[in-house]
């Protein structure tokens, strides 16, 4: 392979070949990002260089690699091999009277709905994603379709449960911080997890899967619980109950997307017994208006408790850094509000549990969070 500036694409193409191919070679143009780093944690053979363009790149990589598998494959970083593939390159090679072989390439490009569209224009669509004003609720669900756009397969639906970029949160890690962190990444028991599912699952099936595991335990079902022991309510969930969540695991991925149309089978199970317009009206999440109250009513407690001096204190997470993620938050450069929340509640968390003796929340909030 050659890159430059991969680091987004490298490990998925990596995970795609590993325990296939016999031995990894990365031809690396200086990249200024992760590529090598994850490139040497996968036992990749990395050789860098300064090339004029990336056929000089490859030139180099035909002619000095010390190459010593029988057969030879290039690939791209943003490339995937499937299984058909694969099984199709296997059989060439046992074949042993062929020099080469004429394979059908099905390579996921974006999954198979994008697969037409070419690389530049999957970049230019993220690069337009990054100017939208986030502040507006259409334009953020544009962007978060959009960002990730070159990521496939596993990688592209596990970023959809990401609210900020990894180079984001960097940017506000202090260096020792992010030495820590080493290359370590918030996503991966999520990918584990999905490579633990048989391959041949649907893919509807694993985004199911998905957020059944992590975003209902972990999210959902957590803060209900909490949110309604609170005020002393019991609540519960009829739509799992274990006999009805083993008996939707058994129905066929079409019947429970068609189309654009989710939930259809459970919506036309419900058509003789409900309306047709509270059946087929728009979603509505129950979420807090966290954007609003990082600007309006909790903007009073983000600037004392994320203040320069605060965060600077605490050691965590670099001052300037902080500030300017708020900053961006505030132009709508940035969708940061859930990352500022949980900023404030790392801070408060420590003042609570770290600091002896000190008040978690500074007295003049505590009226103001009294629901919290």
């Amino acid at each position: 392979m050659i890159s430059l500036n991969e680091g987004h694409n490298i490990e998925a193409v990596l995970r795609n070949l590993k325990g296939w191919a016999q031995e990894v070679f990365l031809v690396d143009s200086y990249s200024k990002d992760e590529t090598v780093d994850i490139a040497l944690v996968y036992g990749v053979h990395v050789v860098q260089r300064r090339f004029r363009d990336f056929g000089d790149q490859w030139n180099f990589a035909l002619r000095e690699l010390p190459i010593t598998a029988p057969w030879t494959m290039k690939l791209d970083p943003d490339e995937r091999l499937t299984d058909v593939l694969k099984s199709s390159l296997l059989a060439a090679m046992h074949s042993g009277d062929c020099d080469g072989a004429t394979l059908d390439r099905r390579l996921w490009f974006m999954g198979r709905y994008w697969a037409w569209m070419p690389q530049f224009a999957r970049g230019w669509l993220e690069r337009f994603a990054s100017l939208l004003d986030l502040r507006r609720p259409l334009l953020r669900r544009v962007a978060k379709v959009l960002s990730g756009f070159s990521l496939v397969g596993d990688d592209r639906l596990v970023s959809y449960f990401k609210w900020a970029d990894r180079r984001d949160l960097k940017a506000i890690y202090t260096p020792a911080f992010r030495a820590a962190l080493g290359l370590a990444r918030a996503e991966e028991p999520m990918l584990d997890f999905l490579a633990s599912l048989p391959r041949e699952t649907h893919r509807l099936e694993r985004m199911l899967a998905l957020e059944q595991r992590f975003f209902l335990g972990d999210h959902n079902l957590v803060y209900t619980d909490k949110m309604s022991m609170a005020v002393g309510v019991e609540t519960r969930v009829p739509f799992l109950d274990l006999d009805l969540v083993e008996f939707a695991a058994r129905i066929p991925a079409k019947f429970k997307q068609s189309g654009t149309e989710g939930k259809w089978v459970l919506k036309k199970a419900m058509e003789p017994y409900l309306p047709h317009e509270v059946i087929y009206r728009p979603k509505t999440g129950f979420g807090v208006p966290l954007r609003r109250w990082m600007r309006v009513e909790l903007r009073d407690l983000l600037s004392d408790v994320l203040s320069d001096a605060c965060v600077r204190r605490r050691g965590l997470f670099d001052p300037a850094g902080v500030q300017r993620l708020i900053q961006a938050n505030d132009k709508g450069a940035l969708d940061a509000s859930y990352t500022l929340l949980s900023l404030i509640c790392v801070e408060l968390w420590c003042r609570r549990f770290l600091d002896r003796g000190a008040a978690a929340i500074p007295a003049q909030f505590q009226d103001q969070l009294a629901w919290s």
